[in-house]
């Protein structure tokens, strides 16, 4: 008896993984929905009782986010039905929800009105609910919409704006609201792209869970959705028809230059305003692209596509490619690239998506002009992980120092007009001729940086603009390690006349003035670069920098350690006791990392310091050595 049970539950646990596996199949379109049903039909019809792990499965694989809300709704109301069927009882009406413009049903298909039991309640329109094996083969066999057809009688197609993965965009004309004056009769139509049946299914899904998100949206930057409607075989989605341009086009016109700066801080303020009031109220894009950012005649900008399913371009971040459900952290992440791409000329990462850049370990430049903060919370934004991207768009947003974007954007003739923001000389030049001056500052002391210095300081001209590239390549070359040891003869040709050095003939202090400054040079000091630091959302350590002062030459050595106020070690930091640290001969600074806990449900700002002591080398210790750690809480 006990082997039977045993051989029994063992068949039991070989069908349920079955019917995992025929689920997984169906996620990936591989089989449709009503193939599903029949290994569902037949599964219950050898045993009655599976019905309950035939639900717990589709529970067990929406809450992890596998399974669409639409689909899982769909795919649970059939196996309801099954259920009741077992037990033998009445199967429960099936209310269907017609929105308020749909098609009557056919005489055929259409129930009897039954008789209102309580006064009739004004409710908002929803979208219908179609017959997965009817409304399904004939989504995916549909026939090519163009211009000149009428749709629901009502709308005529007049003219075709765009075409991308979900459908073709058409403007169309409602007849029913002709005697409107203007463009008020006219409205925008986007007609859903049909496929196979194995995809139709879960297509006609998606856009009903994001016809329900997006439907209750109003905001001056979000087109607004009127309806999902349908004809015959074609479904389509009414909303706002807005005369312009998508960003994308406008992008393109710029050919890989950034936009001026002034505007495309406006854009960024504008697109963050609107996901800020989506996110608000529980909703999330998904699907954030310049191809879905239309940019009016007169200047305003509108987003379309809120309620999105899937991603479908490379604005998408690593967890949507792997096929997880969509929440604002994605958004941020969409944003980040878009804001990217205005203030550099290009997207981060080039025609490459997340999860392929993120397996060649690829990082994305510095653009220009950004300021420490601007570029440290864009990388927030940009990160691989979303517990790396945690905070709101309005924390994103008012770090992004957006004070000096344009009150409103142009009209769309203005903006088309523009040229591309120019990458100035000032800054480079500037740095260059602070950098020429320290090196002979530097020899005429007898202090000459190491070439690790000289480096950096490339690096910083290098990343502050592309322009004279002939004249920073030979300055690259001037730089390189193989010309290392020339570069102090070559020093005169750019140090400033002021700098050089006189004939002895002629010295400008007293000799033993002179040999008293370069035997004797004043005892360094070692101290911390500024008195407080901030740790940004999503770093994992506190980056502190000690520097020394005077001589380069010899090695410095000092004790650090780190002390609690309201944020607690190894609560919010990681204590590492007191260490011992050293700064190498001709180096003039060193960075403490202090690691960060994380903690997502950190809601207040806490603090730490950081404090030096028993300085070492013939080190003393500088006024500034005690520095406060500051981690913002998040929104």
């Amino acid at each position: 008896m006990t082997a039977a049970r045993k051989t029994q539950a063992v068949l039991k646990n070989e069908a349920r993984a079955a019917l995992a596996t025929r689920l997984d199949l169906l996620l990936r379109h591989a089989i449709t929905i009503n193939q599903f049903d029949l290994d569902v039909a037949q599964e219950c019809k050898r045993d009655g009782e599976e019905i309950w792990a035939v639900l717990a499965l589709l529970d067990q694989y929406h809450r992890l986010g596998k399974l669409p809300t639409e689909l899982f709704r769909e795919l649970k109301s059939s196996a309801d039905r099954r259920g009741f069927e077992r037990r033998g009882m009445p199967l429960p009406e099936v209310k269907r929800e017609v929105a308020a413009t749909i098609s009557a049903p056919s005489p055929e298909t259409a129930a009897p009105p039954a008789p209102p039991m309580l006064p009739a309640l004004p409710i908002p329109p929803v979208l219908p609910v179609l017959n997965p094996p009817t409304a399904v083969a004939k989504l995916a066999a549909q026939p090519e919409v163009g211009v000149g057809r009428i749709l629901a009688q009502r709308y005529l197609l007049e003219a075709e704006l765009s075409s991308d993965q979900c459908g073709t965009m058409f403007q169309a004309l409602d007849q029913r609201h002709t005697g409107l004056s203007g463009d008020a009769h006219r409205i925008a139509i986007q007609v859903l792209r049909g496929g196979d049946v194995a995809g139709a299914a879960v297509t006609l899904a998606e856009w009903r869970q994001e016809f329900r998100a997006a439907q209750p949206l109003s905001h001056p930057h979000i087109i607004r959705v009127h309806e999902l409607d349908q004809d015959g075989a074609c479904v389509f989605l009414t909303m706002d028809l807005v005369h312009g341009a998508t960003l994308s086009a406008l992008l393109a016109r710029y050919q890989g230059k950034p936009m001026p700066r002034a505007i495309a801080l406006a854009i960024i303020r504008d697109l963050g305003a609107a996901l800020v009031y989506a996110h608000e109220r529980g909703v999330v894009h998904g699907d954030l692209n310049p191809q879905c950012m239309v940019i009016s005649a007169a200047g305003e900008l509108g987003v379309r596509g809120f309620g999105s399913v899937r991603a479908h371009s490379n604005y998408a971040s690593c967890e949507q490619l792997e096929n997880r459900t969509a929440d604002r952290r994605d958004d941020l992440y969409a944003l980040a690239c878009i804001s990217y791409e205005l203030l550099h000329g290009s997207p981060p990462f080039g025609l490459l998506n997340a999860a392929t850049a993120r397996g060649r370990a690829l990082l994305p430049v510095r653009p220009i002009l950004l300021t420490r903060t601007q570029w440290q919370t864009l990388r927030i934004g940009l990160a691989w992980r979303r517990e790396n991207r945690t905070v709101g768009v309005a924390w994103w947003l008012a770090h992004m120092r957006l004070t000096r974007a344009a009150k409103r954007l142009p009209a769309l003739d203005v903006l088309v007009g523009l040229q591309p923001m120019r990458r100035s000389l000032v800054r480079p030049l500037l740095l260059i001729g602070c950098l020429a001056a320290a090196m002979a500052a530097a020899t005429a002391l007898d202090r000459l940086p190491t070439h690790a210095i000289l480096s950096e300081g490339w690096n910083e001209v290098r990343s502050a603009t592309a322009a004279t590239p002939r004249f920073l390549e030979r300055l690259g070359n001037w730089l390189s390690p193989a010309d290392a040891p020339a570069i102090a003869p070559s020093l005169a040709a750019v140090r400033p006349a002021s700098a050089v050095k006189k004939p002895a003939t002629q010295p400008r202090l007293p000799k033993p003035v002179r040999l008293a400054l370069i035997d004797r040079p004043a005892a360094p000091q070692i101290e911390l670069s500024t008195d407080n630091y901030t740790v940004l959302p999503g770093e994992s350590a506190a980056r502190v920098m000690v520097r020394r002062r005077g001589t380069l030459q010899g090695d410095v050595s000092f004790v650090w350690w780190t002390e609690e106020a309201s944020a607690r070690a190894d609560r919010d930091y990681v204590d590492w006791g007191r260490r011992a640290e050293q700064i190498p001969a001709g180096h003039s600074s060193v960075t403490l990392l202090v690691p960060i806990v994380s903690d997502l449900a950190r809601t207040e700002s806490r603090v730490f310091y950081v404090a030096l002591g028993a300085a070492g080398g013939g080190a003393a210790l500088g006024d500034n050595a005690r520095a406060a750690i500051l981690m913002p809480g998040g929104k």
